[in-house]
């Protein structure tokens, strides 16, 4: 006899593979850590899939931001893709707290409606720009 757990992730996963089969993105909804709402998109093999079949990506890291981050900190997402890190760390922080999220890739798009789906649009600044460290250099004389 198979678990409910089983039935459920064999059913994501189909509803998975038929998504991902087709040459069009379908934007999926699923929960982020079982609690916050996320749309993932089905042309994302890696971040998207794994929050859609398993509700986490990268669970360690989602450990130590809730661990780190408190209420009113102000933090920055180098790098905030879809914004699996970004909507942990806009949950740590509260209304009181500040997250600017960068992304430059058309990622962004998901990133923005992710915030907006979890009405964090006033702890959270969305910069759709990359971020680089780069050495300034003086000419000497």
């Amino acid at each position: 006899m198979m678990s409910k757990f089983t039935n459920f992730l064999e059913a994501r996963e189909q509803a998975w593979h038929e998504a991902s089969s087709l040459e069009e993105e379908l934007v999926l909804e699923c929960l982020l850590c079982g609690r916050l709402p996320m749309r993932v998109s089905s042309l994302d093999q890696v971040i998207s899939k794994a929050i859609y079949l398993y509700g986490v990506f990268e669970a360690p890291e989602l450990a130590f931001i809730r661990g780190v981050v408190r209420p009113g900190a102000t933090v920055v997402d180098a790098g905030a893709n879809i914004g699996v890190h970004t909507l942990v760390m806009a949950d740590c922080v509260g209304a009181s707290g500040m997250v600017h999220a960068f992304e430059p890739s058309a990622a962004f798009r998901l990133l923005k409606e992710n915030v907006q789906l979890n009405g964090f649009q006033s702890r959270t600044k969305l910069h759709n720009i990359g971020l680089a460290a780069c050495r300034t250099f003086r000419a000497s004389k």
